[in-house]
């Protein structure tokens, strides 16, 4: 079934304003939603200057798409002090900051409560997600194409959908990928290495891949497991990033505790998980595997087929870092070393820089968005 996002536009724009900082005085944040074709309502926002207006005009801006990663939000985009977005805005891109299913808790017709509501993987949100908003963003304004970042997960949805849709090649005019995640050979971590295995055995359990991770954010759990009195210190203490690495007060890389406590984990499928380490474990980036009996049912061949980078015509930059455990160096060379039209692939050289601090990183704005904005202006160069 299809839906239609043509009335979308004027039914659903809000303006709101962004994270609490000093940029918050400068930037606004106009909200949309978008539906897929599978009936998932998105979350899509458009930063903008405060006082601009939008107008005709923001149509004839190169239109830029900022994907998060893994359980985190489309805020994640807009941290004080440490924000590509209002960069981008700065340089004169059009800015727009999508919130994928899982993370975006609507549905035109399931309950977020229900089993098929989280019934979805990266793939979904790959072949699904990803057109209606690139479409969307193309129709409101008049663009032939637009640029894409992404962050860990956020890439590999991309790479999902170029490889099975290349049409999609010529509305993406470039791609970034910050610390994609593609392979796995070359984790670190004791987390990781113990996940690897568990991600296949038990992937292909329904119960497993039609569940949310969890229903509460991080710092809500921390509430549950830490005394009261305990809680700020611990905190300040530490701050677990998503890639399961902790970093120390002392980190060069520290930011806002509490901010990003407050963003760095949302709702998603535990089958989004699975499908990941799945395809870590297996070496290669591929469907869902949900077993030799049920994978002929659904594939017509007894393994999930692979996504193919041969098919992958737009070019693209990777960066990584070798402070990153969860998405290493070599892993993003072989990913990099395997893109038909690779721009280039920079190495971070500093191990206190992780996997999140490709976004939140106090030393971000010098170590990678310089770079990526270079990157970004190389090929649209009709930027004002």
């Amino acid at each position: 079934m299809s839906y239609n996002n043509n009335n979308n536009a004027e039914k659903s724009r809000q303006t709101v304003q962004t994270c609490c900082s000093d940029e918050e005085n400068s930037f606004m944040l106009d909200d949309h939603e978008v539906i897929t074709e599978d009936g998932y309502i998105l979350k899509l926002q458009r930063l903008v200057k405060r006082e601009e207006k939008i107008s005709p005009e923001d149509a004839k801006k190169p239109a830029v798409l900022l994907v998060h990663g893994l359980t985190c939000h489309g805020d994640n985009w807009c941290l004080p002090h440490v924000s590509l977005s209002y960069l981008l805005v700065e340089q004169g891109f059009d800015c727009w900051i999508p919130t994928l299913r899982g993370s975006s808790m609507k549905h035109v017709s399931l309950s977020v409560k229900s089993k098929k509501f989280w019934d979805f993987s990266f793939h979904e949100m790959g072949v699904y997600d990803l057109p209606a908003i690139i479409n969307y963003v193309l129709d409101l304004t008049g663009n032939a194409n637009l640029s894409y970042v992404g962050h860990s997960m956020g890439f590999t949805v991309l790479f999902a959908l170029l490889s099975t849709n290349p049409e999609f090649c010529s509305k993406v005019n470039v791609c970034v990928g910050l610390a994609p995640a593609h392979y796995g050979e070359y984790i670190r971590g004791l987390v990781f290495k113990i996940s690897l295995g568990l991600g296949s055995c038990v992937g292909a359990s329904s119960y497993i891949r039609r569940h949310p991770i969890t229903n509460r954010t991080t710092h809500k759990h921390i509430r549950y497991v830490v005394p009261k009195s305990k809680q700020i210190g611990f905190l300040s203490g530490c701050c677990m990033h998503p890639s399961g690495e902790v970093k120390s007060q002392n980190s060069t890389q520290h930011i806002e505790k509490e901010i990003y406590w407050k963003r760095s984990a949302n709702k998603t499928s535990i089958k989004v998980v699975c499908h990941g380490l799945q395809c870590f474990s297996a070496g290669q980036l591929q469907m869902y595997d949900y077993g030799r009996s049920t994978n002929r049912k659904v594939y017509g061949q007894p393994t999930p087929p692979k996504y193919e980078a041969v098919h992958i015509s737009t070019p693209v930059a990777t960066f990584s870092s070798t402070g990153d455990l969860s998405c290493t160096p070599q892993d993003v060379a072989r990913l990099s070393g395997e893109l038909p039209n690779l721009i280039s692939h920079i190495v971070i050289q500093d191990k206190s820089f992780s996997h999140s601090d490709f976004v939140f990183g106090e030393n971000a704005r010098v170590q990678v968005f310089q770079d990526v904005i270079l990157i970004l202006l190389k090929y649209n160069k009709n930027i004002k």
